[in-house]
């Protein structure tokens, strides 16, 4: 369903929306399983239903992303900024780390890494 993700070469076209950074092919629906996103700049992106089980998010930028029901289970988020982000339906289960920021963040029956589920306003 996902475009796999973690190769050398960037595509000679890209589809609208989606970006080529560090090797991966970045965008909505994208399986980025494993993917080490650590330090990057994916502000602003749509994310919407990607796969980033076991992801490196360490102080990955997201501010403003769309991470709506995405699959971010057992990810690292130490650091990682979700200002403003729409988590909505995310799943980061079994994720660790500590998030630098999700201050006005959309969180809407998003589960929590300990396996609660959370919604705000």
């Amino acid at each position: 369903n996902g475009v796999k993700a973690g190769g050398n070469t960037a595509p000679v076209q890209m589809p609208p929306g989606w970006r080529f950074i560090n090797g991966y092919l970045v965008g909505p629906q994208a399986d980025l399983t494993g993917a080490n996103l650590a330090t990057l700049d994916l502000s602003g992106m749509n994310l919407s239903g990607a796969i980033l089980n076991n992801a490196v998010l360490t102080s990955t930028n997201l501010t403003r992303a769309d991470l709506s029901q995405v699959d971010i289970r057992k990810a690292g988020i130490t650091g990682t900024v979700f200002l403003r982000a729409d988590l909505t339906n995310a799943d980061f289960s079994g994720g660790y780390g500590k998030p630098a920021v999700y201050t006005n963040t959309a969180f809407l029956n998003t589960t929590c890494p300990d396996g609660s589920r959370v919604s705000s306003p």
